[in-house]
């Protein structure tokens, strides 16, 4: 039995080869096919980051593939015989119908990029409320869906092969253990193995949840390259992320909804004509008096999350955690806000809402490619250059994460600068930042 259970543990390792491969084939088809530049000439650091942590980032299903085996294959056929002859069948049938999940979110995902030029996001959900009709109608006459169906068949034969090719080949013998002792403590270490191995192929290479791959730790190499992060992406994860946030009351709102909350909150004096201006936020306009002190040649406006905040509170001064804050703060020119920023429940969100001038309410605005572009007429920093300054936004973490580097150059700053560059390597640091 324990010879039996150590070569079927192998043979589910074998089977967890061929997910990754197919998943990475797919991850290459999608960047040729709607790969928007002439050339991957000064690219490829992108293409093959992209790569690399889209297969970790993909053993978040990836990895069940040898767990359920092990559960459902591996275990009960110790103890059936009949069970244990028809294994690797199992095995092949399993791998072939998730390789065919694979294949359909895939297929899904080049259809949805070719009408939203984006990977799986929140308008999935618009189909719950659309004509399936019309959905049907599109599928087969514009998206060629015989084909996509019939897709399935060489998917089916070449999952099958492949899997039976890896099942195929050699396993490490049975190693020569004398007594009962050792071979329970042999069997627990291999257990023990089992269970790790998976979660650290599931945790894309670590043991710790929190360093799961995610979009906000893409690599600041491809994530600077919008088309290669999204490409880095699982279909599955995608999926996932999606059903897991249902859609928003917001992004259902009918045109006579979204004018009464307009109507409700712009001054009085535009009550009438809000519709008129280019944008509602012109409703808010103000026109400085003039200037009340001289011009200060610099201008530092330092936002302190909750986590650190305590080492400016006056009982904690004593312990000169950060004596160059407290030199700002001490300054006679320097105004402090002690309490809680106005937007969110954790501090991105609250950000985003003092760099553009939009309260935040959940939306996610830097995530949104449509705000990468060009300022809103209410950000701070675009107002700042217009009275003539040059403007610099020093984040305490990777830039990247949130997409901040697009975002913040989107919303008038000059330069957007990464603590985990500006600080060095060795700097103290969490997964959120230095």
């Amino acid at each position: 039995m324990s010879e039996q259970f150590f070569l079927s543990l192998q043979q589910n390792i074998k089977l967890m080869l061929w997910a990754p491969i197919l998943s990475t084939i797919f991850r290459i088809i999608f960047m040729i096919v709607y790969n928007p530049y002439p050339t991957w000439k000064g690219r490829w650091k992108s293409v093959l980051g992209s790569l690399r942590y889209g297969f970790w980032w993909g053993m978040d299903f990836d990895a069940y593939v040898f767990l359920l085996p092990l559960v459902l294959v591996t275990l009960p056929a110790l103890l059936f015989d009949g069970y244990h002859q028809i294994e690797d069948i199992v095995r092949l049938v399993g791998l072939t119908i998730y390789s065919c999940i694979l294949y359909a979110a895939f297929a899904g995902k080049m259809i949805f990029y070719k009408h939203f030029h984006d990977t799986y996001n929140y308008m999935v959900h618009y189909g719950n409320h659309a004509e399936k009709r019309n959905l049907i109608d599109v599928f087969f006459n514009q998206d060629r869906g015989i084909l996509v169906i019939l897709g399935l068949i060489p998917i089916t034969f070449i999952s099958w092969y492949m899997g039976d090719f890896f099942l195929s080949l050699p396993s490490i013998p049975y190693p020569t253990i004398d007594g009962i002792w050792p071979t329970v403590a042999w069997n627990i270490g291999l257990v023990a193995a089992s269970v790790l191995g998976f979660y650290w192929f599931r945790y894309g290479g670590t043991l710790s949840h929190d360093d799961k791959p995610e979009w906000d730790t893409i690599p600041t190499v491809v994530k600077e390259d919008i088309f290669f992060a999204r490409a880095t992406v699982p279909d599955l994860c995608a999926l996932e992320t999606v059903l897991k946030h249902p859609l928003r009351d917001e992004y259902t709102a009918s045109a006579e909804d979204i004018d009464d909350a307009i109507h409700r909150i712009v001054p009085k004096e535009y009550k009438d004509s809000w519709q008129n201006l280019n944008t509602p936020l012109h409703a808010f306009k103000r026109v400085a008096l003039g200037p009340r002190i001289d011009k200060p040649q610099h201008i530092f406006f330092i936002v302190g999350e909750s986590i650190p905040q305590w080492s400016l509170d006056e009982p904690y001064k004593e312990l000169n955690i950060c004596p160059g804050l407290w030199d700002f703060k001490d300054n006679p020119h320097t105004a402090q806000v002690p309490n809680f920023l106005p937007a969110g429940n954790v501090s991105r969100p609250s950000i985003v809402s003092l760099l553009s001038g939009v309260y935040d309410a959940g939306m996610e605005i830097n995530e949104r490619e449509a705000f990468w572009h060009e300022s809103l007429p209410t950000s701070l920093a675009s107002q700042m250059k217009r009275l003539g300054y040059d403007t610099i936004y020093w984040y305490g973490g990777n830039a990247s994460y949130g997409n901040f580097n697009h975002f913040g150059k989107a919303q008038g700053f000059d330069r957007v600068e990464s603590a985990s560059v500006f600080c060095g390597p060795h700097a103290p640091k969490t997964w959120v930042g230095v």
